[in-house]
């Protein structure tokens, strides 16, 4: 993604994790890279990823949670 998605709320993805559909609970975890919620199953705490949209627009470096998934992505195509 070369642009920044918007930043939406649980509730405009049914309150559902985006990855497994299990029920968010009380505390989501938002991916910054894709913009979506995932339970805490799916998106254990830890990995954090430079945001392309975010360097490309802001100028923007610092590292963002995002769910392993994407990390996995953004690693395999950062060379």
């Amino acid at each position: 993604h070369l642009f920044e998605l918007p930043r939406g709320k649980p509730e405009d993805q049914g309150n559902v994790c985006y990855e497994c559909g299990a029920e968010l609970g009380t505390k989501p975890r938002f991916c910054e890279y894709t913009a979506r919620y995932f339970c805490h199953k799916c998106f254990p705490p830890g990995k954090k990823f430079c945001i392309p949209a975010k360097v490309v627009a802001h100028w923007d470096f610092e590292p963002y949670p995002i769910n392993p998934r994407s990390y996995d992505y953004l690693s395999s195509v950062m060379a």
